[in-house]
């Protein structure tokens, strides 16, 4: 791994697997972070082969790396995942990861890898099973957090009813598929 990483760079099944001893979420499948600008070898990002951009500033291309832009809103408070525009932002970042023409391991990031890049983190884990306190630790690993926010977007993820349903089996088994 480089010695040059972005802020708030790490590999999720990793930390999930030291915080709660998890097997199920192999490594080297997810990373999170904050922005790529200064970065163009994808070791640097964790050797990822497709870049979820979750900010309006368009990333540096990068040979054998695909690029998808799904910027938030930024007048929306994304930690508050009853509203429905931030509901709809949540399930295209899904759907970007389960489209069979995009490759992991996947790098998904925003400005600081905290606030967008945590919200669509804690979705993931939370649709895999991964337990609430996980979840909080492992999106407190970044700087300056707030773990009333976090508890904000979980709140909303545990009333979001068909959320699990819709996407357990599909995200299975495509970090399945990943992790292979």
């Amino acid at each position: 791994m480089s010695l040059f990483t972005p802020v708030n760079f790490r590999d999720v099944g990793e930390m999930v697997q030291i915080i709660s001893d998890f097997p199920n979420l192999p490594v080297n499948v997810l990373y999170r972070g904050g922005k790529i600008d200064e970065f163009n070898i994808p070791s640097h990002i964790g050797k990822s082969r497709t870049i979820i951009n979750l900010r309006r500033g368009k990333d540096p291309i990068m040979e054998g790396v695909k690029n998808i832009h799904i910027p938030a809103q930024n007048s929306v408070d994304n930690y508050n995942t009853f509203d429905q525009s931030v509901r709809y932002w949540i399930k295209s970042t899904i759907h970007a990861i389960l489209d069979i023409n995009n490759i992991g391991p996947y790098y998904i990031h925003c400005t600081s890898g905290r606030d967008r890049t945590g919200i669509i983190v804690a979705a993931l884990l939370y649709i895999l099973g991964i337990s609430a306190d996980c979840i909080r630790e492992e999106y407190m690993l970044s700087d300056n957090t707030n773990i009333d926010l976090i508890n904000k977007a979980l709140d909303g993820f545990r009333h979001w009813v068909t959320l699990k349903s819709d996407y357990y089996d599909l995200l299975v088994n495509k970090i399945t598929a990943t992790s292979t």
